[in-house]
């Protein structure tokens, strides 16, 4: 997992997932202040799924452990020991919520769009 964190294309990954945050950020900020029909509701909900369960899980949780990891040297027993019993259980979870998340914050999406369709607000 060191290689991989160090060999992963980071502009990409950052630009899509800072770039995804802003998004989730404007959809909030248009929900709320300049969309006055039923999917602005639709549009806060997922904004706030992506940033509150992806972009908040992504910082606090999984950058923390792949930091700590990253620090460590590769040979050690005790590096062994934190990446069986702390990293991959820990990591793991948290990258499962915020995958579920991601998925969450479609399904809304879409759900939104179809209401708003069946409603002739996207006429």
């Amino acid at each position: 997992m060191q290689a991989i964190n160090v060999a992963v294309f980071r502009w990409i990954f950052m630009t899509l997932f800072l770039g995804m945050a802003g998004v989730s950020l404007l959809l909030v900020s248009f929900g709320l202040f300049g969309l006055q029909t039923a999917l602005a509701d639709w549009w806060i909900g997922v904004g706030l799924i992506y940033l509150l369960r992806c972009v908040a899980v992504t910082v606090f949780f999984n950058v923390p452990l792949n930091e700590a990891l990253a620090k460590m040297p590769a040979e050690q027993s005790e590096t062994q020991h934190y990446w069986q019993q702390i990293y991959v259980p820990r990591w793991s979870i948290w990258n499962s919520i915020r995958a579920t998340a991601c998925v969450a914050a479609s399904v809304v999406m879409l759900i939104g769009g179809s209401v708003a369709d069946r409603g002739g607000i996207l006429r």
